[in-house]
Parts: structure tokens; C-alpha cells; sequence
């Protein structure tokens, strides 16, 4: 019954979409679980889960947020993908004040979705990140072009 295993991720999104974010949580959170007891069940929970974290800002999260990304960077293979994680991770670092790490996803984040071949020649446009215009994309933008604060020099 494979539709079983995914009935978790189906009700994060729902949840999400009603704006009830601590039930979304949850769900993603039986998702992973559910991948972590049957090895060859996999979603796409592993970013979906710290984008919202990091998106909604939920602080008492980002560590495992990171902890959950960190985990599963093996697992990514399409470019909509690497999109979501580096740009969870850079809105993550961005918020826990490490900027020249944050700036430094947020690019990676934002060559992923310039990308325009999947790497599967049959399937060319097959997980292909669609439109940035929206709150995260302009997130990853902000922080990707913030001017490094350095050394500054002033006369007394």
C-alpha cells in the first residue's frame, strides 16, 4: 500500500496551506519517521520541513532544521531541491546571525533554480524550480546580495 506511506506528506501540505503550521510539523515529522523505518520510502519531507521551519521563523526549530538538512544532503538530486535546502539553510544561518555562511547557501540556492536541465536526459525539465518571485526567493536574494560588513574606517 504505497499511498499509505505518503498520506503524511499529503497532510503537511494540506496543513500547511491552512496556515495551521504546528500541524504541518507534525506530519512532516511522521513522514520522516516513516522514511527512517522503511529505508527505500522517500519524500521530499527532508527539505519541505526545514523551509517551513525556516520560512516561518521558528527559532526553537532551526536545530533540527539543520539537523534534518544535514542528514539527508545526500538524498538531493533535482534542482528544485538544492533550491529548497540551501535556501532553508541560508534563511536558517541568516537568522542565527552567520551571514557569510547564509550568503554563501543563499547563492547556491539561487544557482539551483537557474538551472535549466534536470540532468535526466528523458525527463530534461523534471524538478525544475519554477518561480522564486515569492517570499523565500526574495529572502534568498536579500541576503544574497547584502554588502559584507567589514572593517570600517572613520576620523575622529
Amino acid at each position: 500500500m504505497l499511498y499509505g506511506y505518503w498520506i503524511n506528506i499529503y497532510r503537511a501540505r494540506a496543513y500547511v496551506a491552512i496556515r495551521n503550521v504546528e500541524g504541518a510539523v507534525v506530519a512532516f515529522e511522521a513522514a520522516l519517521a516513516r522514511e527512517d523505518a522503511v529505508p527505500n520510502f522517500r519524500t521530499w519531507a527532508f527539505h519541505e520541513l526545514p523551509v517551513l521551519i525556516a520560512t516561518e521563523r521558528m527559532s526553537a526549530r532551526y536545530d533540527r532544521a539543520i539537523q534534518v538538512l544535514m542528514k539527508h544532503k545526500d538524498w538531493l538530486t533535482f534542482p528544485g531541491q538544492l533550491y529548497q535546502w540551501h535556501g532553508a539553510l541560508a534563511l536558517i544561518l541568516h537568522e542565527q546571525g552567520q551571514t557569510l555562511e547564509a550568503e554563501n547557501e543563499a547563492k547556491q540556492a539561487l544557482e539551483a533554480a537557474k538551472m535549466t536541465h534536470s540532468g535526466f536526459q528523458h525527463h530534461p525539465n523534471l524538478g525544475l524550480v519554477g518561480d522564486t518571485a515569492d517570499e523565500f526567493g526574495n529572502r534568498l536574494r536579500q541576503i544574497a546580495s547584502k554588502p559584507r560588513s567589514g572593517l570600517r574606517w572613520w576620523r575622529k
